[in-house]
C-alpha cells in the first residue's frame, strides 16, 4: 500500500470526498477516496479561472478571451458561447460551462486515475493552480491532467491506493 500525505489548508468540497486515514490503518475499515465527476471538479477550478472577475458568471468577453488565446477566432467563440447559454440570458453560469465540458475520466477506472495522477505528482509535474488559458479553441479543457493534479494535490487528508 502506498500512502501519500497531502498537506494543505485548501480543501475544495467539490473535489473529493474521503474518509481520513488513521495513524494505524484498520484493515476492516480501510480509507476510501471517491473521485467525483470531472464536471464537479472543474466547476470550482476551470470555471474560476475563466471567470476573471469572479462573479460566478462567464461573460461573453471572458469566454472569448479563452477561446481566442487558445487559437480560436472571435466568430468561433461567439458561436460556442451561444450554444452554452442554455437559458439565453446573455451570460453563461458556471453550471452551464460545467455541463458543456466533456468528462475525460469516463471509461477510466478510479484506481487507474488516482494511480496515474499520483505518478505524475511524484514525477514532479506541476500541482499549481491552473491559470491563464485553460480552455482550448473548441471550448474544452486544454490540460485535463494539470487541473486534476491540482485538485488532488491540494485536498487535505491522505490518499490511499492499493
Amino acid at each position: 500500500m502506498n500512502l501519500i500525505k497531502m498537506t494543505s489548508n485548501f480543501a475544495p468540497p467539490f473535489a473529493m470526498q474521503f474518509q481520513a486515514t488513521m495513524a494505524q490503518p484498520d484493515p476492516a475499515n480501510p480509507p476510501s477516496l471517491r473521485a467525483l465527476s470531472f464536471r464537479e471538479m472543474i466547476n470550482g477550478t476551470v470555471a474560476d479561472v475563466v471567470d476573471a472577475n469572479h462573479d460566478m458568471l462567464i461573460s461573453k468577453e471572458e469566454y472569448g478571451a479563452q477561446i481566442v488565446a487558445a487559437g480560436g477566432t472571435q466568430a468561433q467563440s461567439d458561436a460556442l458561447y451561444q450554444t452554452l447559454d442554455l437559458n439565453r440570458d446573455g451570460q453563461v453560469s458556471s453550471f452551464e460551462l460545467r455541463d458543456s465540458l466533456k468528462d475525460p475520466t469516463a471509461g477510466t477506472s478510479h484506481a487507474a486515475l488516482v494511480q496515474g495522477l499520483l505518478d505524475q505528482i511524484h514525477a514532479g509535474l506541476s500541482t499549481a493552480r491552473p491559470a491563464g488559458t485553460v480552455l482550448d479553441a473548441q471550448g474544452q479543457v486544454a490540460d485535463v491532467a494539470a487541473v486534476m493534479r491540482y485538485v488532488y494535490a491540494h485536498s487535505s487528508g491522505n490518499v490511499d491506493i492499493a
